[in-house]
């Protein structure tokens, strides 16, 4: 028996077949395209700001309506009473404890300075250790803070001969921290639970907003 096949019926069954699977590729990327393209959104950033404050302190040593001489006061004598004045200013932003240190001291060591009298204002300003006095009051932005010291006096009966030709310093110095959040527990070196820098001095009370 005879059979006669078409030469060419075998490459139509195979273009046939490629055709039904390129058109089944290309379905298949066209779903799985489809899959990936969903509806989405996102929002425009927003930057959160926190700007900081700042702490700075202002000293001010006068002698009357000047300022004290660098070169200090020649010709001293026993008896004598300057207008010596210290006061300091809140310069910075935040609200700030301000204390001043006042250490006095001759040229010659062994001289006493005991027969000096300071004009302290102790109303409004707390002696501490370390010849430290804090003022009493929470220091707000611009303040100026009442006088510390408004005179010295060199007593006529303790200043004998042997203090001819030497010289007295008081030296001055002024420092601030932020009120806020007990900062003078470590800028102060105070002990861990103290509420205020010193007995008298106002306590900082957090905000309630």
């Amino acid at each position: 028996i005879k059979m006669d096949c078409d030469p060419t019926g075998g490459n139509k069954m195979k273009r046939k077949s490629l055709m039904i699977l390129t058109t089944a590729l290309v379905l298949v990327i066209a779903l799985t395209g489809a899959t990936m393209a969903w509806f989405s959104a996102s929002s425009d950033p927003i930057t959160n700001k926190f700007g900081t404050g700042t702490v700075k302190v202002e000293l001010k040593d006068m002698l009357g309506e000047v300022v004290f001489p660098e070169d200090g006061m020649t010709n001293v004598t026993p008896g004598d009473t300057y207008d010596k004045e210290v006061w300091a200013i809140n310069t910075g932003t935040l609200d700030s404890y301000i204390r001043i240190q006042l250490v006095p001291e001759w040229s010659k060591a062994d001289l006493s300075t005991e027969f000096i009298a300071l004009g302290l204002n102790t109303t409004d300003w707390v002696a501490g250790e370390g010849n430290w006095y804090y003022y009493k009051f929470i220091a707000s932005k611009d303040e100026v803070t009442s006088k510390l010291l408004d005179g010295v006096t060199f007593s006529g009966a303790g200043i004998t001969n042997a203090y001819q030709d030497a010289t007295f310093k008081i030296i001055v110095k002024a420092e601030a921290v932020q009120a806020s959040n007990y900062a003078f527990v470590d800028e102060w070196n105070f002990a861990a639970g103290t509420l205020v820098p010193a007995i008298g001095v106002e306590a900082w009370v957090a905000s309630a907003n």
